[in-house]
């Protein structure tokens, strides 16, 4: 899937905005060795007014988004299920998440990449 999305990239098929039409994409029969056969391909859809979330709510959706494209948590663990990591140029999340409608505030939660004794257990971690 790697491989067609970036030859999808490289020939100018793939939206340049993720607010935009994507409909028409198609990642079959690109060119390369290994753009063939896709067999899954991942989206998330998320809708772009999130004024009603409380501020924890829209906190956890937008961090668990931030786990799941960024590329040294959610994408490296994808090889382990056979699954092949977000082209660089078709992750676009940092871009939708300035136009998203959020609420007034929006609850920072952070992640414990190892064991952290204590501030592993406290609030938003």
């Amino acid at each position: 899937v790697a491989a067609a999305g970036k030859a999808a990239v490289d020939a100018s098929t793939i939206p340049a905005s993720a607010k935009a039409d994507w409909s028409a994409v198609n990642l079959y029969s690109k060119a390369g060795p290994s753009t063939w056969p896709i067999v899954l391909v991942s989206y998330l859809y998320l809708n772009n007014n999130w004024a009603s979330m409380s501020p924890d709510k829209a906190g956890l959706l937008k961090v668990f988004v931030d786990y799941v494209v960024d590329s040294n948590m959610g994408q490296p663990m994808l090889k382990e299920f056979s699954f092949d990591p977000i082209p660089a140029a078709m992750n676009k999340w940092a871009s939708i998440y300035v136009d998203i409608t959020k609420p007034a505030t929006v609850t920072a939660f952070t992640f414990e990449p190892a064991t952290a004794a204590w501030t592993g257990q406290g609030n938003d971690v």
